[in-house]
């Protein structure tokens, strides 16, 4: 028993700050529990700088419900949100007697009454009174009137990152000291993003998501801009070019759904990771990036933009991520063109999100191909859903090792449909035979250049055949890869077909 005092006694000594640490990991409903334990713990709790409150978490999720239409609250959602907002109004209230200065404040809620705003406006100046560094701000309505933001959160100087979601609508914004700013599905004429770009030139984070009634911006004025985030915008390759080159500091560049894009060329010194997803038109992608680590792209099309990179005398990683339900013979040489207009891949990540797959060498009787790239590493993650049973895991192993001579091919062993893949692969690359598979073909398969293959995960390396491997499997730690080194002729690149 007297154990037991002295290890809460040992906890209750901890300076407060470490305290609120650990209470920052607890989700808000829960970490408020803890002021029951003690005098001591109820103190933490009411000076915890970090109030998040977001209504569709913070109250029953089941009990609440928010309208597809912005039709007549009703009574039970009425009820609901008003103690909801009690539960903000006195937790800030609390606060506010300490006058203890606010990390972040977060509000997430939908008014039911406009004629509520009023506490949500005394809640943003108890906020900025408390100098809250980070505010995070979605206040919807459930009818057309929509809630504006007061005054008072265009003039703080003390804010140093800010997210307004929809609806928005202002027109004078002053946030002097703003470092992250996140727009996101807010209606918005011109003249108030640029207010908020010209009046906020410390930056570094920028993100602006689906937001309607803007024109593409000049974003120039951001000079210590690191973090750049465009989604669902309608800007042209000229635009990006102009502005990407004046971000001397941009280290990540993310862009999706941009589907004006068509040929870009992106010049950045300091970029070290670039994403792009679902950008429809693009064919083209030129990369001036020496320190370019990360290459991330993603697409439902069964096709890739050509990719050039130079002046990157690192080799940088480059993520491919297919969301197509079908990828066939023609995806593959897609693949295998992209991989050869760059010496500079060496570790691809391979993620494919498919139903079926199809590889055929006959489709490609008379196309002049390029050779394969060999790359050093090849990542592989496959999700064939509720295909399971009906999944060509042996088209798929097909196709990839014609496209690239990977030293390593790794796969993770999570997924039920994962172990059947490193099967499939096993038994091909282990159990290989003299190929006599594609002897009447203008292309010979994989198989006549791997001169052989052996498991080299961790724990289990040199085996050499597929029973070995799976009677091992199940003393394997959860989540274990799986890789195997492949042995391709020395004169593979240049030459093979």
């Amino acid at each position: 028993m007297n154990e037991k005092i002295d290890d809460v006694d040992r906890i209750s000594i901890l300076p407060a700050f470490i305290m609120h640490h650990i209470l920052s990991f607890l989700p808000r409903k829960d970490a408020a529990k803890t002021s029951l334990l003690s005098k001591k713990w109820n103190c933490v709790w009411s000076s915890f700088p970090i109030l998040d409150f977001n209504q569709i978490y913070y109250l029953d999720c089941n009990g609440f419900h928010f309208p597809d239409t912005r039709s007549h609250p009703s009574h039970n959602n009425q009820k609901r949100a008003e103690k909801f907002m009690n539960i903000v109004d006195q937790s800030l209230s609390r606060f506010h007697q300490h006058k203890l200065q606010m990390q972040k404040f977060k509000l997430h809620m939908t008014l039911v009454d406009i004629k509520l705003a009023s506490w949500v406006d005394k809640w943003i100046e108890l906020a900025l009174e408390h100098d809250a560094k980070e505010i995070d701000l979605m206040v919807r309505t459930e009818k057309d009137p929509w809630y504006t933001f007061p005054e008072t959160i265009f003039v703080t100087k003390s804010t140093s990152s800010c997210k307004l979601d929809e609806p928005f609508s202002r027109s004078d914004v002053k946030l002097y000291s703003l470092q992250k700013l996140w727009l996101e599905d807010i209606y918005v004429n011109e003249e108030v993003i640029q207010a908020i770009i010209h009046i906020c030139p410390f930056i570094t984070y920028f993100a602006i998501i689906r937001c309607k009634g803007v024109k593409p911006l000049d974003i120039a004025t951001f000079h210590n801009l690191k973090q750049l985030y465009l989604s669902g915008l309608s800007i042209t390759d000229q635009y990006l070019h102009f502005n990407i080159s004046r971000f001397p500091h941009l280290e990540t560049l993310q862009l999706f759904i941009c589907n004006e894009l068509e040929r870009i060329k992106i010049s950045a010194q300091g970029l070290k990771m670039l994403e792009m997803e679902q950008c429809r038109k693009l064919v083209e992608v030129e990369i001036d990036a020496p320190n370019l680590s990360s290459f991330q792209y993603s697409d439902i099309r069964n096709e890739f933009p050509m990719i050039f990179s130079k002046n990157a005398p690192c080799p940088f990683e480059l993520s491919l991520l297919s969301l197509s339900h079908r990828i066939d013979t023609l995806w593959f040489l897609k693949l295998r063109e992209l991989l050869v207009m760059s010496n500079q891949r060496k570790v691809l990540r391979l993620t494919i999100h498919c139903q079926e797959v199809i590889f055929n060498l006959e489709e490609l009787r008379g196309i002049t191909l390029p050779p394969p790239f060999e790359l050093e590493l090849l990542k592989l993650d496959v999700n064939v859903g509720n295909s399971t049973l009906s999944f060509d895991y042996g088209s798929l192993i097909d196709g990839l090792l014609w496209s690239c001579c990977p030293k390593i091919f790794s796969l993770p062993t999570v997924l039920d449909f994962q172990k059947k893949c490193i099967k499939v692969l096993c038994e091909m690359v282990l159990g290989k035979e003299d190929p006599d598979c594609c002897c009447s073909f203008n292309h010979k398969c994989w198989r006549h250049h791997l001169k052989g293959a052996k498991i080299v995960t961790a724990g289990i390396e040199g085996l050499l055949d597929c029973k070995t491997l799976f009677d091992t499997w199940p003393t394997l730690p959860i989540g274990q890869k799986i890789q195997f080194r492949l042995d391709w002729e020395h004169h593979l690149h240049g030459r093979v077909t």
